[in-house]
């Protein structure tokens, strides 16, 4: 009984703390992907199963493939709830706590301390990772629900010594949902079997079958989808010693959020190179004095959530060392239970609680920064809605919005959502000369043609659509090019 009141107390504690510290995340502006996703998936076409069939065995915008996080969840989001955003918050509001919960729960079995193990929750809540992705809808279903499947993977795992079929049965199904939400989880049966090292648990054949739903990932990458070699996801295996490093910079000092204005200190050069040999100076100090060689399965798994990340050479951002920040922690908490020289373990002690009280500051500082950004955010997307509308009249009109050298198509394609997502009931029509691409954007979604290239549209899915009829008034809206930048994600 008092296990499970601890438990319940533990919980209150950390749903408190995740609205005292992130309520502004349901107050948010909509940012960057957020506006292309929730109106990507309202093809009137979206309800058959070819359609389906589809988006479920081709890339999601270019080479991702996330089909859960990118479809599935906005199309029965809306199906469910309806149109606006706030559902979505406030579903990631609860997988968000049910993940910290789970973490909670592993990191007493390290800690021996619930206290301790409340703090690095709190350390994590706090990072600016979490705040971030937690803010912007369409990052939701894409991070916290494979961590959620990552959290309660290894709560299985570290519950059963041996697991059973039918618990290596539920850990291949999570693995499933968490690929077809993020690729990128593909390393987390990697990170089951270090952690099972660690743990001291016996691997057998049940091991095995944690692999098969990445190994028919990976084959389909490698000779169906193809590893992008150019682009946003260009795959550069050697990056990995550049950017890897950066990851590990902003686990551990979560600054240059806000880039380089305004910096009190200036650790972008040595902030890399500094926390991995912090980390690795630590681990080596507890496994001095405790000589359980096993931590470095942690290190290991630090690494490999972080490791597809860091192959993407021209994709570096700062919210994906959000998996890496929890194992980090745990990481952190399997060093503060270590027994030995009092002296030693002082010592030890010290530099660990040291470490988390710079990262907490660091956060504290990027989060009255965010909340600013925030607001700056809300008001230029007001400013730049209050400029197009001003300039509407009649639902039968197309308005045509004509720019000059077009944008990064991941622009092009957040401009059109805006406009999809702010005007219904409006139609538009965004031409840019060069390179020539017409978005037709009505009824709540956009689609797109080249001409010259091709003479069928498609949706932002690469559905082939009929023709939109361009035989109606026209009239000519006037915008400033540079508006688009308020639709950038940082």
């Amino acid at each position: 009984m008092k296990t499970s009141h601890e438990n319940l107390f533990a919980f209150a504690l950390i749903v408190t703390g995740l609205l005292f510290l992130r309520y502004e995340v349901f107050f948010a502006p909509m940012l960057a992907d957020t506006f292309r996703l929730i109106t990507a998936s309202q093809n009137p076409l979206a309800h058959t199963v070819d359609y389906w069939l589809h988006v479920f065995s081709t890339g999601t915008f270019g080479p991702q493939y996330r089909p859960i996080s990118f479809f599935a969840t906005f199309f029965w989001g809306r199906e469910i709830f309806g149109e606006g955003i706030l559902q979505y918050r406030v579903f990631g509001f609860l997988v968000f706590s049910g993940s910290l919960f789970l973490f909670y729960q592993l990191l007493k079995s390290v800690t021996t301390n619930k206290w301790i193990s409340l703090f690095l929750v709190f350390a994590f809540m706090i990072h600016p990772a979490s705040h971030y992705l937690l803010a912007e809808v369409s990052h939701i279903e894409k991070y916290f629900m494979p961590f959620l499947e990552l959290t309660l993977g290894l709560y299985l795992i570290k519950k059963n010594p041996v697991l059973s079929a039918r618990q290596v049965i539920l850990l291949c199904l999570l693995s499933v949902v968490a690929i077809l939400s993020h690729e990128g989880a593909f390393v987390f049966p990697f990170v089951f079997v270090a952690f099972s090292l660690f743990w001291q648990r016996k691997l057998g054949r049940e091991h095995l079958w944690l692999f098969g739903p990445s190994a028919v990932y990976l084959l389909a990458r490698f000779f169906y989808f193809g590893v992008p070699k150019s682009g946003f996801m260009k795959v550069n295996y050697w990056s990995i010693f550049e950017l890897m490093p950066k990851y590990f910079h902003h686990i551990v000092f979560p600054s240059q959020w806000k880039h380089s204005e305004s910096q009190w200190l200036n650790i972008q050069e040595w902030g890399g190179l500094s926390a991995f040999a912090l980390t690795i100076t630590v681990v080596l100090m507890a496994t001095i004095i405790d000589k359980n060689y096993r931590r470095g399965f942690l290190v290991v798994a630090v690494a490999l959530v972080l490791a597809p990340f860091s192959v993407l050479e021209n994709h570096f951002v700062r919210t994906r060392e959000f998996w890496g920040v929890a194992l980090w922690l745990f990481l952190w908490g399997s060093c503060w239970s270590i027994r030995g020289s009092e002296i030693k373990v002082r010592l030890l002690k010290f530099v660990l609680l040291g470490t988390l009280l710079v990262k907490v500051f660091f956060a504290f500082d990027q989060r009255r920064w965010m909340t600013e950004f925030f607001a700056q955010k809300t008001a230029n997307q007001e400013l730049f809605y209050k400029s197009i509308e001003k300039q509407l009249s009649s639902k039968e009109t197309l308005y045509v919005l004509r720019g000059g050298t077009q944008p990064a198509w991941y622009f092009t394609q957040n401009f059109a959502g805006f406009l999809a997502y702010r005007f219904p009931d409006y139609k538009f029509l965004l031409n840019y000369p060069k390179p020539a691409s017409l978005t037709f954007i009505a009824k709540g979604t956009y689609y797109n043609h080249a001409p010259g290239l091709s003479e069928k549209w498609y949706d932002p899915f690469v559905y082939p659509s009929p023709a939109p009829n361009l035989a109606a008034q026209v009239q000519l809206i006037e915008f400033e090019e540079n508006s688009i930048d308020h639709l950038r994600p940082y």
